[in-house]
């Protein structure tokens, strides 16, 4: 059996909330936007209809004003299996590298201040960084590979660590955390040999844990990832399916989103598990097409390491069936306001991500661009953190301004 793993605090009010309708822009310009918000035993249900040329939520910087990372210079700025990034109060970005066990620390600026951390089993090591959270000064930091959290200071001193298991023993998979030290926790993945090929999808619960390792709170199950399971008398193997669907889940500050992307619809959880509101966006399924096909075979094929992957790779493009249509999204984010992005689902062939964003009320407030090839991994109030590689794989963190529209629910 293999074990499957998935990897992924400026705080201020929210603002004036979004009106309900978003003028258009007169004739051949954008219809006005519609958002209604219903209740349903006590949950709110928002419905968003978007203009047909949706307005500009919210811009990145052309360039970013912060980039850590090299081929060959000093090794702490030399980073691999980059696990998290997450700006701290005083603009300092802590960054998880994987190849190291370590959290590096750099100024506002990207130098290199100080790391903790090292690889290994005992107080403060690590053997599987996962994602971390900064709660009340403190750095949480999830391991996936020692089904725990430990907990330290900025200047590297150890506190404690605690585990994380879920009922029944079955394997925990750390998804993301909130600022209160809570975590949002689901089963890892298992597939079993076959001498069958077939698309299989199993049911996971979702688990908010405590900043004590027990799993108190149920979110709920939902469907897992689509994987293509093919296998002959030999072997069995598994690669989550092209184009396939899967539940996505991201935690901000005080408010958790959980949505499988079958459809467009994303749940809004509180920090006490209950559902809170569910935002819902129309929308047309985007067709996959040859050309998105072919351009993803290329790029796995371009990223195998040896010719035996690559034949793998053209064997399972001739076997896996893929769905004619893409999922309603592929990445979720919840901003330092309380926001919710949502992006659209990217093809190998797009130029840019598009990312809808809503308010704090679940209502759509705009629009936003950010290069398909950063994965955004923090929204501040004006920033945006993500990693990005360049044409030889070496691994970059990089800040963006993030400029907001006023008129888009803050002040």
């Amino acid at each position: 059996m293999t074990r499957r793993r998935w990897y992924r605090t400026l705080s201020i009010a929210a603002g004036v909330a979004l009106a309900a309708a978003i003028q258009g822009c007169g004739e051949g310009g954008a219809s006005s936007a519609i958002s209604a918000t219903r209740d349903s035993s006590g949950i709110a249900i928002v419905d968003n209809t978007p203009p047909i040329n949706p307005p500009t939520y919210a811009a990145l910087s052309v360039e970013p004003n912060l980039e850590i990372g090299t081929l060959d210079g000093a090794e702490p700025y030399q980073l691999f299996r980059v696990s998290d990034v997450t700006q701290l109060g005083d603009g300092a970005i802590a960054v998880g590298d994987g190849g190291s066990q370590q959290i590096r620390v750099f100024d506002a600026e990207g130098r290199f201040l100080r790391s903790f951390g090292r690889e290994g089993e005992g107080p403060g090591e690590f053997k599987g960084l996962g994602p971390f959270r900064l709660v009340a000064g403190a750095l949480h930091v999830s391991d996936w590979s020692l089904d725990r959290v430990s907990i330290l200071g900025l200047d590297g001193t150890f506190e404690r660590s605690y585990p994380v298991a879920l009922p029944g023993g079955d394997p925990p998979m750390i998804v993301d955390g909130l600022a209160d030290g809570s975590w949002v926790v689901t089963k890892s993945f298992v597939f079993r040999p076959s001498n069958i090929s077939a698309v299989v999808r199993d049911t996971l619960p979702y688990m908010l844990v405590r900043a004590e390792g027990t799993a108190v709170d149920s979110l709920g199950r939902f469907p897992g990832i689509e994987f293509f399971v093919y296998g002959n008398e030999r072997q069995t193997s598994a690669s989550s399916l092209v184009f396939g669907r899967m539940t996505l889940a991201t935690a901000g500050a005080d408010r958790i989103a959980i949505g499988p992307n079958d459809r467009y619809e994303v749940e809004l959880y509180g920090t006490d598990g209950q559902l809170e509101r569910i935002v819902r966006r129309a929308h047309v399924p985007r067709p996959v097409t040859p050309t998105d096909i072919d351009a993803g075979k290329a790029k796995r094929l371009e990223d195998a390491a040896t010719d035996n992957f690559r034949r793998q790779i053209e064997q399972l493009y001739l076997e896996m069936p893929i769905p004619p249509t893409m999922p309603a999204f592929d990445e979720l984010r919840i901003d330092a306001l309380g926001f919710l992005w949502v992006r659209d689902p990217l093809s190998p062939v797009d130029a840019v991500a598009t990312w809808h964003v809503y308010g704090a009320d679940g209502r759509w407030v705009g629009v936003v661009t950010t290069p398909t090839d950063l994965g955004v991994r923090e929204i501040g109030v004006d920033y945006v953190l993500g990693t990005w590689s360049d044409e030889l794989g070496v691994e970059h963190v990089r800040r963006y301004a993030l400029q907001r529209d006023p008129t888009g629910g803050v002040d």
